[in-house]
Parts: structure tokens; sequence; C-alpha cells
């Protein structure tokens, strides 16, 4: 302390107390080490020296725990949330389901090449749905109705033509020839005109592209007023007799076939 006041250092604490009081009174200075290095602009004797801060060059460094993760590139799927399947459920919805003169038939809004195509009202199934329920979900979404589900369309068994393993014998005459063509012509047709099913598809379930599927049953509308939404471009209530003419899509136009021939077997029963 003598070294920095040039005063005698204190030897009694009575004196370490009265001597900056005096000090004060006397309006002299009181020197400390802080205040002799402000004045002089030099660092005492023994004082640690610094570095001037100077602002780093670069991106800003983050600590390694709030560095951002990179997504990743497929982020799995969370299994709670609901997937579409390869099951497409429609309806045929029609104005009497006991006596039906009348299908409602829907416009397609997109994709381009299909715009305009008339189709059945329906879409994808869910996995956590059964197919009635996807059904009434799909109508609500897309026509804004409630129906009531009735029978199901389902295609015709498959029919898989059989021939005898050895052809019978024929004598080479000019009678015997065009039986045994007429009766291969036959067959071509029948197989022609029959919808072959894979064996991994049940006979309740329409092929679609793509691998895909399709069950149809008949709806009538039990709240509502069909109203059209972005799915759809118009709705249209289409005579059964003349609706397999119209513009259907080419899955579809079997479905409209086989409710029309059911109509009409059952008015003729």
């Amino acid at each position: 302390m003598e070294r920095v006041t040039g005063v005698e250092p204190a030897s009694t604490a009575w004196e370490a107390v009265v001597l900056p009081m005096n000090y004060t009174r006397k309006n002299l200075p009181i020197v400390t080490r802080k205040s002799a290095h402000t004045q002089t602009g030099q660092p005492l004797a023994g004082a640690p020296t610094t570095k001037p801060c100077t602002k780093p060059s670069g991106p800003p460094v983050l600590p390694r725990h709030r560095k951002p993760k990179p997504k990743p590139a497929n982020r799995p799927h969370n299994r709670n949330m609901p997937t579409d399947t390869n099951h497409i459920v429609a309806a045929a919805i029609v104005d009497d389901p006991k006596n039906p003169t009348k299908i409602l038939a829907a416009a397609r809004a997109y994709p381009p090449e299909l715009r305009g195509k008339l189709e059945l009202p329906g879409g994808k199934q869910q996995t956590h749905e059964t197919p009635t329920s996807a059904l009434h979900r799909e109508i609500a979404e897309e026509l804004n109705i409630t129906v009531r589900i009735h029978q199901e369309i389902t295609p015709p068994p498959p029919i898989t033509p059989t021939y005898p393993k050895t052809p019978p014998k024929t004598t080479e005459t000019a009678t015997t020839v065009p039986t045994v063509l007429a009766s291969e012509a036959n067959a071509e047709a029948e197989v022609a005109n029959t919808t072959v099913c894979s064996p991994s598809q049940t006979p309740a379930t329409w092929p679609l592209p793509g691998g895909k599927t399709m069950r149809v049953w008949v709806a009538e509308i039990a709240s509502g007023r069909p109203q059209k939404t972005s799915a759809h471009l118009e709705l249209t209530w289409l005579p059964l007799a003349g609706a397999p003419a119209a513009n259907w899509l080419e899955p579809d136009l079997p479905i409209i076939a086989a409710l029309q021939k059911s109509t009409e077997n059952d008015n003729a029963s």
C-alpha cells in the first residue's frame, strides 16, 4: 500500500478505518490498483495481461447439442395414421333398389386424361376401415349425402374352358372339317366374352388397372341431396336402360351392364 499511496500502511485496525476517512475529508484521492492503472494507462506490476477481443471470422459455431439435425430422406410413416389400400369401394346409387330405373353418374374432374368420364362414386378403402364403412365415408365426402347399402354387384365367376386331352379321331371328309372349325370358333368366342379373374382375386371383386380391385354395392339415398364437390364436374341421373351407352370409365362398363342385366332378369321373373 505504501508503494501506491505514498503513505505508510496502517499497523492497527483503527488506522485502517480512520485513514480513509481523513483522506476523504481533505479531498485527497484514494489511490487504488484500479484507479492507478486508469490514470497512468500502464498496467501495474504483477497485473495479468489480457488480449483485445477480436470478432471471429466465418459462420458462428453452435454448441454440439444445438446443431440442426438433417432430416431423413424417407421418414418412416406413422403407424397410427390411416393409409390407403389397393381396394376400391363404389356405390351404384339408384332411385329404387328393388326396381331401379335411374342411376347416378358422376363426371370426373381429374386427372386430365379422364376429365369428363363418368364413374360410380366411391374411393379407396383405408387400413382401419371395413369396406362398407369406407363406402359411407367416401359417399359423404364426395356427394354430401348418406346412403343405405343393399346387395353387392359381383362379377361372373371365372369360367375355364375344358378341352379333351386327346382330340377325337376324325375322318378326313368334307363334312367333318367345318364342324371342328365351328366348335373351336365357339370356344374362342366364349373365352373372349368372359371376364377371367386371376387365382389371387376373389369372385366378389372387379379387377382394375394397376393391380387394384373394386367392390360395388347397390345403394339408395337415405338423407340429403347429391352435391358435386371438387372431385367431380357434374352429377347426372341416367336411365338405367341406356346407361351402358354413356361415356363411362372402361372398368365401370361391365358393372353397369351386370346391373342392367340383373334388373332385366328380375323384371322377367
